[in-house]
Parts: structure tokens; sequence; C-alpha cells
């Protein structure tokens, strides 16, 4: 009993003096809503000009899965 108990305070100090060590690693974040709109601008800007893109891959690939339509024929008055 007297080992666990000594255990238990070992594991206390150690997370209590940690502690301070732990937390001056941390980093702060200072960005505020300004930062993070101009960022969702910015993501904006690339997702629209990347659909045309996309459009036009899709009008590629349906194209080259339907083949060549037959030719009409002339009518002959």
């Amino acid at each position: 009993m007297k080992n666990l108990r000594s255990m238990v305070t070992l594991l206390i100090a150690s997370t209590v003096w940690a502690t301070p060590v732990l937390a001056a690693g941390a980093r702060e974040d200072n960005s505020n809503l300004l930062v993070w709109a101009f960022l969702s601008m910015c993501g904006l800007i690339v997702v629209v000009q990347l659909l045309p893109v996309i459009f036009m891959a899709f009008g590629i690939v349906t194209g080259a899965l339907k083949g060549k339509r037959p030719a009409a024929k002339a009518v002959n008055k």
C-alpha cells in the first residue's frame, strides 16, 4: 500500500511540474475574422476558376463515350 501511495504521489507531482513545460510549447493563433474571411475569398476564387475546367472535362468524356453519330442522308428530289 505504501508503494502504491508513493507512485500516486510521484505521478501527481510529475503532472503538476510538467504542466508549465507543456503549456510553454503551445502556439497561440491571433487570427481574427478578417483573416479567415480573406482566406475564404481566396478559396472561393480557386473553386470558381476550376468550375469551367470540370465542365469541359465532363463534356469531353461524354463526347468520347457517345461515339460518332451517323451522317444524315441527303434527300434527292
